[in-house]
């Protein structure tokens, strides 16, 4: 074989085997840059999951229907720390002392609010408070932090006025009461029995043997 084309052969091979090895390159690039992303993602949906989650809400009172709290709330699986509330405009209510004594905790901050702790102030009866002359539409925003750090501030929107036309009832329900009401007439009716049986041996061994 002409030496020429023997050069020329191999070195189109060698050409051929570099660029294959780029390509190949490339492709362990792409799929190492691929893997680091995945690692990435996967340890912040780790690390989200594992963060409190606080929320603020007001709502009327599981025990006094009639009564409207201001609550707070970790409803997450770590402890939340530094927790502060904005409100905007300021929190109003006809009852000031209940109200400024929770802004001032919020706004100083709760050092700590474990899972499924929640803080409960009472901000007066709901009526009066509806319909006061005062604002109705706050914006919330919350601030803390977890176990990876500070958390991204939450800020919306919570109106008194969606209270206005709901039913003010209680935890529980007269199923429950009729069923209570079963319960204790039974046990009385027991104790009635009870006693006739021992008022009926106390006649007979007051009269003796006939």
């Amino acid at each position: 074989m002409d030496p020429n084309a023997s050069a020329a052969l191999s070195a189109y091979g060698s050409l051929i085997a570099a660029a294959a090895a780029v390509v190949a390159l490339i492709f362990t690039g792409i799929a190492a840059v691929a893997a680091y992303k995945q690692t990435r993602l996967q340890k912040q949906i780790a690390e989200d999951a594992a963060q409190p989650y606080v929320w603020v809400d007001m709502r009327p009172d599981t025990k006094q229907g009639g009564l409207l709290n201001l609550i707070v709330g970790n409803s997450g699986p770590t402890v939340a720390t530094d927790v502060t509330v904005g409100f905007e405009p300021p929190l109003q209510m006809p009852f000031e002392d209940e109200a400024g004594h929770a802004l001032e905790v919020l706004r100083r901050g709760i050092p700590s609010l474990p899972p499924g702790r929640t803080l409960v102030w009472n901000l007066g009866v709901a009526w009066q408070i509806v319909g006061a002359d005062s604002p109705k539409r706050y914006k919330l925003t919350i601030s803390a932090a977890g176990p990876f750090g500070g958390l991204k501030p939450l800020t919306y929107i919570v109106d008194v006025d969606d209270i206005r036309a709901t039913a003010a009832v209680p935890d529980g329900s007269l199923h429950l009461v009729a069923e209570a009401v079963s319960k204790t007439n039974r046990t009385l009716e027991r104790l009635t029995d009870f006693f006739a049986a021992v008022e009926r041996t106390r006649r007979r061994s007051t009269e003796g043997p006939k």
